[in-house]
């Protein structure tokens, strides 16, 4: 069963999914932060580049499995299937979200 995910995920995850970065990208602050397999990207520019290389690299798709709400901080489980040794994974997915935006992203 897919968890209910607050708006800017369920629409970054849909947006991820169907390959539409730049509506992905729109879910972010300006100023938000992405960390991923041990780089940072900052601001839109960044995180397009970064979500088109992504997508390039391992033709990802992710499912949110579960969803824990810290106040402040929301951690989505997502099992990840894609080009990559391994797959599919379990992922943790840990965004910071403030005015309906993310602020930043880690995954784990």
């Amino acid at each position: 069963m897919t968890p209910h995910l607050p708006a800017p995920l369920a629409d970054y995850f849909a947006a991820v999914n169907d390959e539409r970065h730049e509506d992905a990208v729109a879910c972010f602050r300006p100023d938000a932060i992405v960390q991923d397999e041990g780089s940072e990207h900052r601001g839109h520019d960044e995180i397009l580049a970064w979500l088109d290389e992504t997508c390039r690299k391992y033709s990802s798709r992710s499912e949110p499995r579960g969803i824990v709400d810290l106040g402040g901080k929301v951690i989505v489980t997502a099992e990840v299937r894609g080009n990559f040794p391994g797959s599919p994974v379990e992922l943790d997915f840990s965004f910071g979200i403030s005015r309906e935006k993310i602020t930043s992203l880690s995954i784990e």
